[in-house]
């Protein structure tokens, strides 16, 4: 189809221009754009700063001894690059993307972008020819070239332009091959990115979590969409397969394969290295897993981070980062495969780090199933303040090549855009053998040996079943994984798309018997890491003999990955034959495994009784740390009930060591399921002063759960004990008596410091209780100070609705709403007061209690704070402009997992924060201050907004000296 819109320009302007294109190929090959291409301009304001000359630049790069930098092409050749790859000629194509604007305007659809074709045809290291393959795109991330023409990620779109002849002319106008890319309101730099060739013949790309997609192909409808939430998907040219491989991370803006085909990519904010196998869910910077029986995710390979999370950031930021390696923003990935430069090299992954303009060297090791990846000497430093890393590529000739996006600032591009600016280096080492290599895309393809004859047989169809049954037994562990996965390839993962194979092949029976083999008896960690992945593949009934073998394996019981991946392969088995998944149980030696597997069948009991009680019968014939782990897993699955029927061996099950071993769980346990005696002998605990502490807070908590009638009896005698008095707060949010209200505000001088902002939480959550903390709002004895209401705490008594209220609020309080006018000029006035040589001046002492009071409630900074939002440490601090945006405007982009959400209770309470789980039982919501588990039963509405959970506000209760010390800390290295 012809795309249209935001994507494309028009089809009459695109086939002028492709005519255009024809009648003056020279005039383009020659380096000129068409004729009506939009004038590029720069939006950047950062006090007209320009880079380095480009010569110059290459010049002051720090390399290790013997390697030298060059300047391949840079501006007007080429501008802002954000992506770029080789074709079988050994010519680069380039993706120029101008439409990306800043924040406040995200793309600027008035200019295009642009795919350039650079040729270096006397092998000096410098293109001499550039060629336009098009300029008719908009918002490009991406191309690559194969299959008969050139690939593009345009998101939404992924489009596919022909290109038969080979030609460097269109064949004709793009085609849409698949959508449901979405660019989120507050996301638009995770958007999907990164196409290449895998050596299975797919072609590969990458999506942040901010840019949730539902992939198709275009006019399908939502049943038959595949979700993503963040990860890697593929796409078969051939058989119009569409499959999301993995979920989770931040934002993967790089990725590549090592000789064995296994492929690693890297990630922004959180952990950096990653590696990936068809079937993993991965951690995120914040919430839950969009599978709600994903109960762990997976964690970095990496053993290290580019940033130290516990303090000194000074030397992490600002291109001045030693051996942490420069800060949390990683783009662009390769893996060097070997060749002309130093065997110390091979297999080395190299990936930019954008905040400390430079580019950081892994090794990566085989550790348990998977992998580890250490942390070498940087390999890259430059010194131009511009430079902005967004690609490398490893060339033809086996050097590497970097595309500088040539800017300031960071992805966000608070500052605006520099679009007149770019560069491609190369990085060689000259004296290596200048012998030519093979070169076949991935690079891992370019080598002989057992595995590339695999991988270029299989992109032929050229391999039968019997043939991969007989690699099983190859010696090589990567020969034997591979031929797993490909006898797999076109089996349906659970987010497969398209027209599926028949599974029931007349060899399947034989290969999995192959399978269970490999699962009882192969010694490598690769093989049972394949296998557990290869599950999510198989129909439900054929999981368990592989699965069974698998967990049999306790070498294996701390893998960090694979009882994981194991258990996101289990999870159908355990919903659709749960009395299946006890049979696995039986046997199973892995204590994550188990104690998944309780939570699952304990969360399906009231429909699937029998199961559960198979499950507790197996556990008092089992260990006691068995059965521990059943009650564990117990108390999660059943999170958010307020009563559950009892299961018919819960009696005989509580005599059981473990059940003994973990006393106070099996009392809240027996509760549940409404044992009144429990009640009464927990009420006595709770209100005995002279009992241990712990044990009364456990008891307390038991009674909140349980709701019992007299519980805001119990909770007002222990408001005035701490730590109870906490946990007491708890109980008396279910009260809508004023008087309660009354008696907190009486008892807060009583509270530590540090947890008198949730007696505040607590008092704006309904009308009656704010009314009462209003009125004693002020200095004086029996009041509580202005300042300690927060501005958190200010919005929150305006999502009430209540104009009364509104009224009290700005007469002890002051006023919190701003127009975009108001904004604009408060902004004018920081600007004027923060001054370098005043913020120079800040107490940065004083500054970190202001930051302490005001922020670290949801933010953490030199490892302090809570992580409600964004982790500061890593962040875009030193740029005035970047703090002054996010703390006066928070609302103005905001990703999906901090868009603050209302949540309106059965009992009149209104609850403010951040969605962190939500399941058919439970919604897990997480406040300025706290997590609140809020059954879903006792729900009246959830309305999720557009706006930060961050408020506005947050300078103006602040004096000046206050805001100047405040900036000076987030501002500072130390």
């Amino acid at each position: 189809m012809n795309v249209t819109g935001a994507t494309l320009i028009d089809s009459k302007t695109k086939w002028f221009v492709a005519a255009a294109i024809l009648f003056f190929h020279s005039y383009v090959v020659s380096g000129y754009q068409s004729p009506d291409f939009p004038q590029i301009y720069n939006s950047e304001t950062a006090d007209n700063r320009s880079p380095m000359p480009a010569e110059d630049a290459a010049r002051a790069l720090q390399l290790p001894e013997g390697f030298t930098a060059t300047v391949f092409a840079s501006e007007p050749e080429v501008q802002n690059p954000i992506a770029m790859n080789w074709d079988a000629r050994g010519r680069l194509w380039v993706a120029e993307n101008f439409t990306y604007a800043e924040r406040q305007k995200r793309f600027d659809l008035n200019l295009r972008d642009r795919v350039l074709i650079l040729e270096d045809l006397d092998n000096d290291g410098v293109a001499d020819r550039r060629k336009v393959f098009t300029d008719q795109v908009q918002r490009l991330t991406s191309v690559e070239v194969g299959h008969g023409g050139v690939w593009l990620m345009c998101p939404p779109n992924l489009l596919f332009i022909p290109d038969a002849d080979g030609d460097d002319i269109p064949d004709g106008p793009a085609e849409v091959i698949l959508d449901g890319f979405e660019i989120a309101d507050g996301g638009y730099h995770n958007f999907a990115n990164g196409l290449k060739w895998g050596p299975d013949g797919w072609l590969y790309g990458r999506c942040g979590h901010s840019c949730p997609a539902m992939i198709g192909p275009p006019g399908s409808s939502p049943k038959f969409r595949v979700p993503m939430d963040g990860g890697l998907w593929r796409y078969h040219p051939k058989h119009r397969l569409v499959e999301v491989l993995c979920h989770g991370t931040v934002n993967p803006w790089g990725h590549d394969w090592d000789q064995h085909g296994q492929l690693f990519f890297i990630n922004t904010v959180i952990g950096h290295l990653w590696h990936m196998m068809p079937g993993m869910h991965f951690k995120e910077s914040f919430g839950e897993s969009m599978n709600p029986a994903v109960y762990e995710r997976l964690d970095t390979i990496a053993d290290h981070y580019h940033f130290d999370t516990r303090g000194r950031w000074s030397e992490s930021r600002d291109g001045k980062a030693n051996h942490l390696g420069g800060g949390h923003a990683h783009v662009g990935m390769a893996i060097y495969p070997g060749g002309h430069w130093p065997t110390k090299f091979h297999q080395r992954l190299f990936t930019l780090n954008m905040h400390g303009k430079r580019m950081n060297q892994e090794t990566i090791e085989p550790q348990g199933a998977g992998y580890v990846g250490h942390h070498d000497a940087d390999f890259l430093v430059s010194q131009d303040p511009f430079f902005r890393g967004m690609e490398i590529s490893v060339g033809p000739d086996r050097n590497l090549f970097v595309a500088d996006w040539s800017d300031t600032g960071e992805c966000h591009e608070a500052t605006g855009v520099h679009r007149t600016s770019g560069r491609i280096y190369k990085v060689a080492y000259p004296n290596a053998n200048s012998t030519s290599l093979p070169f076949t895309k991935p690079l891992c393809l370019s080598a002989n040996g057992p595995l590339q004859d695999l991988w270029k047989a299989h992109q032929n169809e050229e391999l039968t079943v019997e043939q991969l049954h007989h690699r099983l037994e190859h010696s090589d562990e990567h020969v034997r994984a591979w031929a797993i996965r490909l006898l797999f390839d076109f089996w349906p993962l659970d987010t497969i798309l398209g027209p599926k194979p028949d599974t029931r092949y007349p060899e399947a029976p034989a290969t999995l018997a192959k399978l269970q083999n490999l699962a009882e008896t192969d010694s490598s960690g690769i093989v049972l890491l394949t296998l557990a992945s290869t599950l999510q593949r198989l129909p439900i009934d054929e999981r368990l003999r592989i699965a069974e073998a698998l967990v049999r394996r306790e070498a294996y019981a701390e893998d960090p990955q694979l009882p994981g991946l194991v258990w996101y392969g289990l999870i159908p088995l355990g919903q659709n034959r749960p009395d299946l998944l006890v049979q696995l149980n039986r046997d199973c030696r892995w204590p994550k495994l188990n104690q998944w597997s309780a939570r699952l069948l304990a969360s399906q009991s009231e429909d699937h009784p029998e199961p559960f009680n198979s499950l507790l019968k197996l556990a008092m014939e089992r260990e006691q740390e068995f059965q521990i782990e059943v009650i564990r897993g117990m108390t999660d699955g059943f999170r958010g009930r307020k009563k559950v029927t009892r299961p018919a061996q819960w009696p005989d099950f509580i005599k059981s060591e473990g059940a003994k071993a973990m006393a106070q769980p099996t009392k809240r346990l027996s509760i549940l399921f409404g044992e009144g005696r429990e009640i009464e002998e927990l009420r006595k605990l709770a209100l005995t002063s002279s009992a241990d502490t712990h044990a009364r807070q456990n008891a307390l908590e038991c009674l909140i759960d349980a709701d019992i009638k007299d519980l805001e009896e119990v909770c007002l005698e222990l408001l005035a004990t701490h730590p109870l008095n906490v946990t007491a707060l708890k109980g008396l949010a279910k009260s809508d008596n004023p008087a309660v209200a009354r008696s907190m505000i009486r008892r807060y001088p009583q509270f530590h410091p540090q947890d008198r902002p949730r007696v505040i939480e607590t008092m704006v959550t309904r009308p009656e209780f704010a009314r009462e903390l209003l009125v004693r709002l002020g200095p004086g004895k029996d009041q509580i100070p202005a300042t300690d209401l927060s501005a958190f705490h200010a919005r929150q008594i305006q999502a009430l609705n209540v104009p009364e209220l509104d009224r009290k609020l700005s007469l002890a309080w002051g006023e919190v709403r701003e127009t975009s006018k108001e904004r604009r000029e408060e902004m004018a006035r920081w600007r004027n007061i923060l001054k370098d040589d005043t913020v120079d001046q800040a107490d940065l002492k004083a500054g970190e209690k202001v930051f302490q009071k005001n922020c670290s409630n949801c933010h953490r900074l030199y490892g302090k704070g809570n992580s409600v939002g964004p982790n500061l440490t890593g962040a875009q601090r030193g740029d005035l402009d970047y703090l002054l945006t996010n703390i006066l405007d928070p609302s103005a982009i905001v990703g999906k997992d901090y868009r603050m959400t209302l949540v309106e209770t059965t009992d009149g309470r209104l609850l403010s924060g951040l969605i962190v789980s939500d399941t058919p039982v439970l919604l897990v919501l997480q406040t300025a201050s706290q997590k609140i588990n809020i059954p879903r039963e006792e729900i009246a509405v959830v309305q999720t907004t557009t706006s930060s959970s961050m408020p506005e506000g947050l300078l103006s209760h602040l004096s000046d000296q206050e805001a100047i010390d405040l900036i000076g800390y987030l501002m500072s290295g130390r």
